[in-house]
């Protein structure tokens, strides 16, 4: 995995990720267990709301400064470097959920969480980068993020953590992975929306016992 020089020494201070692509990752994300349930109509009331997230605008959004700093700037220049566009669109987000989806949160259990509808449309990529969440780290504890699936996985349709591609998942599968260490991607090279709830927060006991048992199916009103 190729980071700019800016970037690459800040990036790696953060984390415990090896950086080797020879390295082939076998257990870089995890399933954790299937919500059942019916939460297609709350999905089509959140596709009304979403709206364009680019590298660029994605801390206006939340009417904030990004935490990260040089982190931040220097993933901008990797991307101009790249060839790319800090304005193109990289996903859909929404806050609108409904009672099915708060149910599934409210599982997970997590202190202090957070969520949003992260939707990919076709040909939106996020590329190669890492999360720091510093206001959850403050609170104490371990901070974690999970993606919950809300449609089934197309062909097409990717997550990278490390270099593991994470596919074929069914609606309801709850992923998380060691956010605090591992670069990650989405990209969505099919002819379907590909939405999924992301939850942030700290971990509970509640929180742990489901990483714990990762074939449990939790069904859902």
């Amino acid at each position: 995995i190729n980071f700019s020089n800016l970037n690459c020494r800040i990036i790696k201070e953060l984390s415990n990720y090896h950086f080797d692509k020879e390295i082939k990752d076998e257990d870089a994300y995890q399933k954790c267990g299937r919500f059942v349930g019916d939460w297609k109509d709350e999905l089509e009331e959140s596709y009304k709301t979403m709206t364009s997230i680019t590298w660029n605008n994605r801390w206006d959004k939340h009417g904030k400064k990004d935490p990260r700093g040089n982190l931040s700037e220097n993933e901008i220049k990797d991307i101009i470097d790249a060839g790319g566009d800090p304005e193109m669109s990289m996903y859909q987000g929404s806050y609108t959920i409904g009672p099915v989806m708060q149910q599934m949160i409210d599982t997970l259990g997590m202190d202090g969480s957070r969520h949003k509808l992260h939707i990919q449309v076709t040909g939106e990529v996020v590329s190669m980068h890492m999360d720091k969440h510093y206001e959850k780290e403050t609170q104490g504890g371990e901070a974690r993020r999970f993606l919950i699936a809300l449609e089934d996985w197309e062909p097409g349709q990717i997550l990278i953590f490390g270099n593991q591609i994470c596919e074929r998942w069914t609606a309801g599968d709850i992923i998380t992975w060691e956010w605090k260490d591992m670069p990650h991607g989405t990209a969505n090279c099919s002819l379907h929306k590909r939405p999924m709830l992301a939850v942030t927060g700290i971990v509970t006991k509640q929180t742990q016992d489901l990483i714990d048992n990762p074939k449990l199916r939790y069904n859902l009103d």
